[in-house]
């Protein structure tokens, strides 16, 4: 079974395989991929390149209009990564979506980074310093989820203030085009794998005069198709795409 999310909605796909009961990987491709194991008709696992789990499925837009799905169905083994009836995680996950929706009107994505300058012993002293969500997710070990949802309506009220930073910029990305002492010229997009050589991170090239457009747009292209893989791509893959989504919704950006 295949076909386009534009004719099928997700949602219908994933009914029509838990009436069946059927069994095997649910691809969907895009400018965001999401792979989904289901048993039996109950979907047991999956995610978003190597960002797996529960939230990484449901950071997903269900109702998304974009992309192509394909069913194989399969009887191996599977190890389940969260254990929910089907009702009860569409139900959760047309929730998380909304949710996510509101979020993203204050705060762009989880990598955008925030900062608290209050007392210590206020709620939102984990943002201390300037920290990303992702970050602070990680330190705390709460969900990346449940963090942003705490977080938006402290943006709202003035005690978080938005930061013109990425966790993403703190990465390092090897290129196989990669030259150790090259000099960019035209700080050109082509150039930008020729500066990915490890050992600097994203927000060098930012100080070399690269536009924060550029980088997502080229990590964007270079994760999808595989030429650059970093762990954590499905996570920064996730969060690129958010951000890009809402230039182009304040009108600063093309999608």
């Amino acid at each position: 079974m295949e076909g386009n999310l534009r004719d099928t909605p997700l949602s219908s796909v994933l009914e029509l395989i838990h009436l069946t009961k059927q069994s095997g990987r649910v691809a969907v491709t895009g400018r965001v991929p999401l792979s989904l194991t289901v048993v039996q008709g109950e979907i047991l696992a999956g995610g978003i390149l190597d960002w797996q789990g529960l939230e990484a499925i449901q950071s997903f837009e269900l109702h998304a209009s974009q992309g192509n799905f394909r069913f194989a169905p399969s009887s191996a083994q599977v190890l389940a990564q969260f254990k929910l009836s089907f009702a009860a995680l569409m139900t959760d996950w047309a929730r998380v979506n909304d949710e996510w929706a509101r979020i993203r009107t204050v705060i762009d994505s989880p990598s955008r980074v925030l900062e608290f300058s209050g007392p210590a012993q206020q709620p939102a002293h984990a943002f201390q310093g300037g920290k990303s969500i992702r970050s602070v997710s990680k330190a705390i070990d709460e969900g990346v989820f449940e963090v942003s949802t705490r977080a938006a309506p402290l943006v709202l009220s003035g005690q978080l203030k938005l930061k013109d930073r990425y966790a993403w910029m703190g990465l390092r990305v090897r290129h196989p085009s990669a030259i150790g002492s090259f000099t960019p010229m035209t700080r050109g997009t082509e150039e930008i794998p020729l500066m990915l050589n490890g050992k600097r991170n994203l927000a060098e090239l930012l100080e070399w005069g690269f536009k924060p457009s550029q980088l997502r747009q080229y990590l964007l292209g270079a994760i999808q198709s595989g030429v650059v893989q970093v762990p954590g791509s499905g996570w920064l893959l996730r969060d690129l795409t958010w951000e890009l989504e809402a230039l182009v919704a304040a009108g600063q950006g093309d999608a």
